[in-house]
């Protein structure tokens, strides 16, 4: 197996493909790749019908599938705000490929059966045979995201989802998705890969915690009314004044909160993997707060604070802890970023943050992707969509003495 991601930049398209097909195939060392992903900025909209062509033309490719882009990335750079092209190529020896195109009202009903969704989808997913790892594009304002990641993790469990979503167009019929020759403005594109690959997500959601860990005493829906004894705002106002003036200031302007997945009885909630979302509104009558997901009694949340320290801190400890588990595992190929367009420079203030602490730890595996409008990885067992989210996805051979089963 072999990965290998190349950046180009320029406004003539034509150009691009030229020479970044020319320095992928250098890369590879290979002759045709089994599977190439490219991401265009929104620079090049108007004359991405020619686009496939020209692709398919100069770097030919077993599969082939991409999407426009606020910003692209690759051999670790991150091009925001000029136009660009990105190719990730990849020789996959016994790795099937099945790509697949789906729209919102043909997706099965969320309570339909397994094989009703493998059905659909078109991938098999039968006991002892290869497990599927599943690569998604999508359109934002057309996809029924969060049902399809439910459908997927039901349909196909054990299974590793990643993705994101376009980011060029700012309404409906603006952003551009393909798969080999067909251009797609609607729903999503989709990639299975299975037999001899193994897919390593790192989904750092760029917070840290304040405060201490919460159990909810009441809720309904998405709003919650009590932590223990007290309102959310209640103990927002308690914890406000006993943190730092820096912390006070985040508090303002990009609190959010954690919502423990895990069941917490039995469990140490320290290493419980938190879903953050963000608080929708509140409601100083009553002191509640609206935040963006369901909620549950007993569960556990703590409330977070999002800014450039804490989503580096978060970072460095994700990717820490990737290459300590990578210690007893091959080594990755190859490497997968879909990193929120919120991220980047607008947020650490230098170019090439994510993808250069990557490097300091998989030096030699570079990173391309491109910067989403929603990020798709797992936190614990289930997929989620995300935000002001870096999603990697390490890609190689399966772990040493295991098979893709």
């Amino acid at each position: 197996m072999k990965w290998a991601s190349v950046i180009e930049e320029g406004a003539n398209l034509s150009q691009l493909v030229d020479r970044a097909a020319a320095r992928l195939h250098e890369k590879l060392g290979t002759g045709q790749p089994d599977l190439v992903l490219s991401f265009c900025t929104g620079h090049f909209r108007g004359e991405i019908e020619h686009f496939p062509g020209l692709l398919q033309a100069r770097c030919p490719s077993r599969v082939s599938a991409g999407c426009l882009a606020s910003g692209v990335i690759g051999e670790g750079r991150e091009v925001e705000g000029r136009p660009a092209l990105s190719l990730v190529g990849a020789v996959l020896p016994q790795v099937s490929i099945q790509p697949f195109y789906l729209v919102t009202d043909e997706l099965p009903d969320e309570d339909s059966a397994p094989e009703v969704w493998r059905k659909r989808i078109g991938i098999d997913d039968a006991p002892g045979g290869p497990r599927p790892q599943f690569i998604l594009l999508a359109d934002p304002f057309t996809s029924m995201t969060e049902a399809l990641l439910a459908g997927l993790d039901y349909a196909y469990p054990g299974s590793t989802v990643v993705g994101g979503f376009a980011s060029a167009g700012r309404q409906p019929g603006e952003n551009v998705l393909w798969l080999g020759s067909g251009l797609y403005r609607e729903g999503m594109v989709g990639l299975a890969l299975s037999g001899q690959v193994s897919l390593s997500p790192v989904v750092a959601q760029g917070c840290r915690p304040i405060g201490d860990p919460l159990l909810v005493s009441s809720c309904r829906g998405t709003t919650l009314f009590k932590v223990g004894e007290e309102t959310p705002l209640q103990y927002l106002n308690r914890l406000y004044t006993s943190v730092s003036p820096g912390a006070q200031a985040r508090m303002k302007d990009s609190l959010v909160i954690g919502m423990q997945l895990a069941d917490p009885l039995g469990s140490d909630v320290s290493q419980a993997p938190f879903l953050i979302r963000n608080l929708l509104q509140a409601n100083y009558q009553n002191g509640s707060v609206d935040v963006g997901a369901y909620l549950r009694d007993g569960q556990v949340v703590q409330f977070h604070i999002r800014d450039r320290a804490a989503a580096s801190e978060e970072l460095t400890h994700q990717l820490d802890s990737a290459a300590m588990d990578h210690l007893t595992r091959n080594d990755p190929a190859g490497c997968l970023l879909f990193s929120c367009l919120g991220r980047g420079q607008h947020l650490f203030g230098t170019p090439d943050h994510d993808s250069a602490s990557f490097l300091s730890r998989f030096p030699g595996v570079e990173p391309g992707g491109f910067f989403c409008g929603g990020e798709v990885g797992p936190v614990g067992s289930e997929t989620y969509v995300h935000g002001f989210t870096s999603v990697f996805a390490l890609i190689g051979d399966p772990p040493r003495g295991l098979d893709a089963t």
